[in-house]
């Protein structure tokens, strides 16, 4: 069950759309990831920066992903070429244990396409997956789901601007199965078969992904930024979709014929990582790729065009869905060099000097002004440009005062060099990150790796050592320094700004009246600096003496421990070697919705205000100025069973991490401007709401799922929410954090006396809580009774757009878990084969779905769902072949193969998180430990599941999914109003 997840997603903006227009990375590439991306090119006007001469030999030449720059390679990582040109780079890492993770990048996407062929490198995409003449139609998925491989998570596939990535994550990784899989990845790229009747089932899929990512509004928004941030270029006459027209003009043998053109080996990058030698990988990637050849000449690169000075540098996109937002872009030409020591310099001035753009940006928002939020990012897109762009979202009808105001910080550091303080915590949070690459490199996944690697190979960049990028970041930071910053804020504000305004109603004068306000706020004054008053860990207070454990309950079983304080605080923990010198703490406060009566109205949609002020005595930003340098953020959420507070930590601050938790936990800072900004960025963002059947669905579906329980009402409207008092805020956020009881999960790498002793000293010494626990009658959510005719939503967006669900009432997941597991067993099942049938033979929707989910806290609540996005008039065949799918279970059962591809996916799932992934003890160690059940489960999931029958999945689908026993729930286009 949700919580009220789409309250509180954040600020809707709108850099991740101006960076797939550009189709570059919004990252701020700051020196501190496993990587460095691509080099800045200042312009022939800017000043000359202090560099440092290179300290390195230069790599060795089978570095081909080096060529050009003097940064050593990371020496984890070999690189090779084939005789046929085809890039490889390979690395053994241990996690997760027994498997391997592939990536197969070609250099080619929408901008490789010709002005007839739109869309196609990503319709290629779709059909390399539709069979060859080794391999029948999806084929390759039902092989790679027998080795544990899930279809979707695990294989996929996404194309850009720039390329096509081929993904597979293998969950095995023994010579033959490594070697039949890269077999079948490279069959796939080279012999891609274009049946033209696969071809016009897929044409189907692809028009309807188009269809369900593309809505009108952010259609106009692709268009706006195309015209004002990418003019001249092909970028802006390129889209990766399509149109329906360029699509619809696609034949098997026009497909063929471009996947022939560009689909060859010089093309082509194969990257692995994983629990093998890499001598056995690269024996695989000679082994399939080796023959691979190119047919007919290498095609020419596309003319790429120059960037043109825009006709106007403010437009309006008005649409009744559109968030207010307002996004100023400073754009220049990007030009490509190859990265070296003597360019980390510029680069590391720049991302501290976007980062104090960024402080000061949010210490505005915070202050209850026209701004509800702002940020800056620097984004570099190859064969692009490179983009300043500031997103901020404007109270309702103060844009241009917001617009004032931005330019105001904007100008002040543009005239006035940062103070040092403000640069060395920038750049203390910098150091913070560089050396816990060093400390957590033994950490990383091998799917992070190769996705990391195959990023650089986008972006034109080097892969380095975590040792290197510390070693460039010392070298570098003492040249940051406030002049340097104030000149590179100067020099990214060279070109003239272009403004993009979105919104629901036109603004008044048009965008004649924006291009004049544009005008108007580049002059404003400078903002003022204002003093800041110095902040410490001394400030907070000890709750009391150090809690006494009065309980010490070993779990042997997991290897981990229940600790209980006097004052009823529990800390459950678990010691692991997942992540090294990384601590993940939760704590959890109170009930949450499960001591609330089912007719109750709550505010728990309001939790996005409770912290916005700050942390006890400390605002918002002296917050972030007292962690600087430190791992102590923490985030929260509200679940239904308790309000959860969030940290990554390390040894060395968990004591005063656990210490800003209590605080936090003894008493809110509350603030009228928080609430204000939370109620205002609420009213901004609520139209868009409705652009999509999904996120209608997401809003006020479960509503309908709960029997009428008040507790799950869904989202609700503006009004109610501008309504909504401090008094009244307060007054429910204070019972919620003073009631029910306070748990800690604690799983990492700790010292468990220094762990025991922080919990004594913070949370242990709080004084004993009023306990009042959910009722039988408050813990008894049902499922709502089937419907008789389907429940009706609307959305907004595209005409043609349709979500249609099914919901089967089940039970709670401890009401019989090994039906449980069949039912877990039959939502694989039926998901995959609505893909094969559904979406592979009938073309109907892009990625229909199937599943079961049981409440692990109401003990009869559970539903098993089925459904897809669609067009409307494609939901009769759907219903059609959902009903022929589980009448054939119902029937025959499901066929041996099906069984072990649905078994296999669900065994690696959990051979791999065991290993790999720290967050499944978190998430065990918070459910309630008291119930035998819970650790029960959990140790006899892989014998469970392996014990499951096709007989206890056939009986499972007859005993709950019945014709007629589903609610039922449509979300369908709003209807048009008649004209008056």
């Amino acid at each position: 069950m949700k919580s009220f997840a789409y309250l509180n997603r954040g600020i809707i903006g709108m850099h991740s759309f101006v960076s797939r227009a550009m189709g570059g990375s919004l990252a701020l590439c700051l020196l501190l990831s496993p990587q460095i991306s691509t080099a800045r090119q200042a312009s022939a006007a800017s000043p000359p920066k202090p560099t440092a001469p290179s300290r390195y030999a230069a790599p060795p030449a089978t570095s081909w992903q080096h060529v050009g720059s003097d940064i050593p390679a990371d020496p984890q990582w070999q690189t090779g070429t084939l005789a046929n040109g085809l890039r490889y780079a390979v690395r053994r890492n241990a996690k997760p244990a027994g498997s391997v993770s592939i990536r197969v990048r070609l250099d080619v996407g929408a901008l490789m396409e010709r002005d007839e062929e739109q869309g196609w490198a990503h319709f290629v995409e779709h059909m390399a997956f539709r069979g060859t003449p080794k391999l029948g139609d999806g084929e390759a998925v039902k092989v790679w789901q027998r080795m544990g491989a899930s279809f979707g998570a695990d294989t996929n596939a996404s194309t850009t601007r720039l390329s096509t990535i081929y993904k597979l994550d293998l969950p095995k990784a023994d010579a033959e199965s490594v070697t039949i899989a890269t077999n079948i990845l490279a069959d796939m790229l080279a012999n891609a078969s274009f049946d033209p009747r696969l071809v016009e089932i897929e044409r189907k899929v692809v028009l309807a992904e188009r269809s369900a990512r593309l809505t009108p509004f952010r259609e106009k928004l692709r268009r706006a930024i195309s015209a004002l941030v990418v003019p001249g270029l092909l970028a802006a006459r390129r889209d990766i979709i399509g149109t329906p027209e360029t699509l619809g003009g696609a034949s098997a043998d026009g497909l063929r014929a471009f996947q022939r053109r560009w689909y060859r080996p010089e093309r082509a990058v194969v990257v692995m990582a994983g629990d093998a030698p890499t001598s056995q990988l690269i024996a695989a990637i000679e082994a399939s790729f080796g023959g691979w050849r190119g047919e007919g000449p290498p095609p020419a690169e596309p003319d790429y065009g120059k960037m043109v000075t825009p006709t106007t540098e403010a437009v309006s996109v008005i649409d009744p869905l559109a968030s207010s937002a307002v996004a100023i872009n400073w754009v220049r030409p990007y030009v490509y060099e190859p990265e070296t020591v003597r360019g980390t310099t510029p680069r590391l001035v720049q991302s501290v000097a976007l980062a104090i753009l960024n402080r000061r940006l949010s210490t505005e928002a915070q202050r209850g002004g026209a701004i509800i939020d702002a940020s800056a990012t620097y984004s570099r897109g190859r064969r692009t440009n490179e983009v300043l762009s500031i997103s901020l979202t404007p109270k309702t009808d103060q844009w241009s005062a917001a617009l004032d105001r931005t330019f105001a910080i904007v100008n002040e550091l543009r005239d006035s060099p940062p103070a040092q303080a403000e640069v060395e915590a920038v750049l203390a949070d910098r150091k913070l990150l560089v050396d816990r690459a060093i400390i957590t490199r033994a950490d990383a996944a091998s799917p992070s790796l190769v996705d990391e690697f195959m990023g650089d190979v986008d972006s034109g960049s080097v892969t380095v050592s975590p040792e290197v990028i510390k070693d460039l970041f010392e070298g570098a930071q003492s040249a940051v320094t406030p002049a340097a910053i104030q000149a590179e804020v100067r020099t990214i504000l060279t070109p003239e700004p272009r403004l993009i305004l979105t919104g629901p109603k036109p603004i008044a004068g048009g965008d004649t009246a924006l291009v004049a306000a544009l005008g108007k706020a580049r002059n404003i004054a400078a903002a003022e600096t204002e003093a800041v008053r110095s902040v410490s860990f001394d400030e907070l207070k000890a709750p009391g003496p150090p809690g006494k454990i009065v309980r010490t309950q070993p779990l042997p079983e997991i290897d981990a421990e229940r600790i209980t304080f006097a004052n009823g605080v529990e800390l459950a923990l678990k010691k692991t070697g997942i992540e090294q010198n990384n601590i993940r703490v939760l704590v959890q406060i109170g009930h949450g919705l499960l001591n609330r009566n089912p007719d109750a109205t709550t505010l728990q949609w309001s939790f996005g205000a409770l912290i916005s002020s700050g942390v006890g005595p400390f605002s918002a930003d002296e917050f972030q100025r007292l962690v600087t340098g430190r791992q102590l953020g923490f985030s929260y959420t509200a679940s239904v069973n308790s309000l959860d507070l969030h940290m990554r930590t390390n040894p060395k601050d968990l004591t005063d991490g656990l210490r800003l938790m209590t605080t936090l936990a003894q008493g809110v800072r509350y603030g009228d401007a928080s609430l204000d900004r939370f109620k205002r960025g609420y009213e901004s963002s609520y139209a868009s709401l409705y652009n999509q059947p999904g996120s209608v669905l997401g809003a006020y579906g479960e509503k309908h799922l709960t029997n009428g329980d008040n507790r799950f009402a869904g989202a609700p409207d503006p009004a109610t929410v501008n309504a909504l008092t401090n008094a009244d805020f307060r007054a429910y956020w204070d019972a919620r954090m003073a009631e029910g009881p306070i748990k800690l999960v604690v799983v990492g790498d700790f010292d468990r006396a220094a762990l025991i002793a922080a919990v004594a000293a913070s949370f242990g010494a709080l004084q004993p809580r009023q306990a009042v626990p959910p009722t039988p009658t408050q813990l008894d959510v049902r499922p709502s009774p089937p419907t008789k005719s389907p429940i009706t939503l609307y959305h907004r967006g595209a005409t043609d757009q349709a979500i249609v669900m099914h919901y089967w009432p089940t039970t709670g997941v401890y009401a019989d878990i090994a039906e449980s597991r069949a039912l877990s067993m039959a939502g694989s099942i039926l998901n995959t084969r609505l893909q094969e049938t559904f979406r592979e033979q009938q073309g109907g929707s892009y990625a229909p779905s199937a599943g079961s989910s049981q409440s692990p806290i109401f003990p009869r609540f559970g539903t098993f769902s089925a459904g897809a996005q669609l067009t409307a008039g494609m939901i009769p065949a759907f219903d059609k072949a959902l009903d022929a799918a589980i009448a054939e279970l119902a029937t025959n059962g499901p066929t041996a193969d099906a069984m072990e591809r649905a078994r296999s996916t669900i065994l690696s799932d959990f051979a791999r998180e065991k290993s790999s992934n720290a967050a499944v003890w978190v998430t065990l160690l918070s459910r309630d430990l008291d119930d035998p059940r819970v650790l029960s489960v959990f140790l006899s999931r892989e014998a469970g599941y392996a014990a499951v029958t096709a007989a206890q999945v056939q009986a499972a689908v007859r005993k709950y999914l019945k014709p007629g026993g589903s609610i039922d729930i449509r979300v369908l286009p709003e209807p048009a109003k008649p004209a008056k």
